[in-house]
């Protein structure tokens, strides 16, 4: 298997950033590192890749972003999943699930 398509990352890449957020709160290198990481390298994602994704789930109020500073160390802007942020996390839940429904009757794999 190649990987997975610059479209359906692009349709999937906010729910995906969600998910992780849920776990806990988190900055944009590791966001990307747990995303390789759980996908076994297939997904191709870079760390200035994930920030207009989460520029954006910050303009809709979906999550927010506060700085930490530990010492000796440069400061790092973690981000936090918030109410709507989970309200459309289930929501994108259930598309998905309907989609996978449908396709697997489509291929024939159920």
């Amino acid at each position: 298997m190649k990987g997975i398509t610059n479209e359906l990352i692009g349709a999937s890449a906010s729910s995906m950033v969600l998910a992780i957020l849920k776990e806990g709160d988190n900055y944009g290198y590791e966001i990307v590192r747990k995303m390789k990481e759980m996908t076994d390298g297939k997904l191709k994602w870079q760390e200035a890749t994930i920030y207009p994704i989460l520029k954006q789930l910050e303009n809709d109020g979906m999550i927010t972003s506060y700085w930490v500073t530990n010492t000796g160390e440069r400061a790092r802007r973690y981000f936090a999943i918030q109410e709507k942020g989970i309200e459309k996390l289930y929501e994108n839940k259930k598309e998905w699930n309907l989609a996978q429904l449908i396709f697997g009757k489509l291929w024939n794999f159920e």
